[in-house]
């Protein structure tokens, strides 16, 4: 399923590392290059270490793509745990390829830490038995925080706003869609008159999927005060499909976004 292995981990940084270097595993989205920055402050962060740990092993990062397919996302971590001998993981950068690579993580028992995985479910990840300790970690806090954050944005007052709420159907959106509705009540606002999702394939945009979401917030009379679109990473097209012909506008609605 998905690329060959031999096309997955093409990038050994620094290049010239020794043979006994500590491996250092990073997984993110090598292809399209939308983890160019992240990849880079990994890097930076090889080059900083290597200059403390003389006359120890230096670190060697085995850059690893999470692709288009969960499959190459769970055979990358698969090549690094059983054939590169990484000791830990930085990546992935988003909390489905985090869920794909879940199973290897557990099996090995490999750290990883993410930098933008915000997913709260990633907290419980584990066996059968419990969750696993020292295995998943996460620079950015989940999104139990980010979901009161989001509510905050939206005003109250003496008319309680009319909300219309939009995300993406994956882990991100999902737990950040569940929070940010647990968090209605204790900022004393109403639920969203409508609530939709849309697809995010792996292999690109759902424009379809996106359009048949904003169709049916654009069909509500009277429009909403307020949108939250919970976007991952086509979040341009989610704002230009709720963004109607001047004809058809909705000057009084406000699009809080999340992304």
């Amino acid at each position: 399923l998905g690329r060959p292995k031999e096309q997955l981990c093409g990038e050994i940084y620094p290049a010239n590392a020794p043979s006994n270097s500590v491996v250092i595993g990073g997984i993110a989205f090598t292809e399209d290059g939308n983890d160019d920055l992240v990849i880079k402050a990994w890097k930076l962060g090889i080059d900083q270490v290597n200059e403390r740990r003389s006359p120890d092993p230096p670190l060697a990062l085995h850059i690893c793509d999470v692709g288009k397919d969960e499959n190459d996302a769970l055979k990358s971590m698969q090549l690094l745990a059983r054939e590169r001998g990484a000791v830990a993981i930085v990546g992935p950068t988003t909390s489905g390829r985090t869920f794909a690579i879940k199973d290897e993580l557990i099996r090995s028992g490999i750290p990883m830490m993410s930098p933008s995985a915000t997913s709260p479910e990633i907290s419980a990840l584990g066996t059968q038995s419990g969750p696993v300790n020292g295995i998943f970690y996460r620079v950015v806090p989940s999104d139990a925080l980010q979901g009161p954050v989001l509510a905050k944005q939206i005003p109250t007052g003496s008319m309680p706003p009319k909300l219309a709420l939009m995300y993406v159907d994956d882990p991100y959106g999902t737990g950040l869609k569940d929070a940010f509705l647990s968090a209605l009540p204790g900022q004393g606002l109403p639920s969203p008159a409508i609530t939709v999702k849309y697809n995010e394939p792996a292999a690109g945009v759902d424009l379809p999927s996106i359009n048949a979401a904003a169709a049916s917030i654009l069909a509500l009379n009277p429009k909403p005060d307020y949108v939250v679109a919970i976007a991952n990473v086509y979040t341009v097209d989610v704002i230009k499909a709720l963004t109607p012909l001047p004809t058809m506008g909705i000057p009084s609605t406000k699009i809080i976004m999340a992304d």
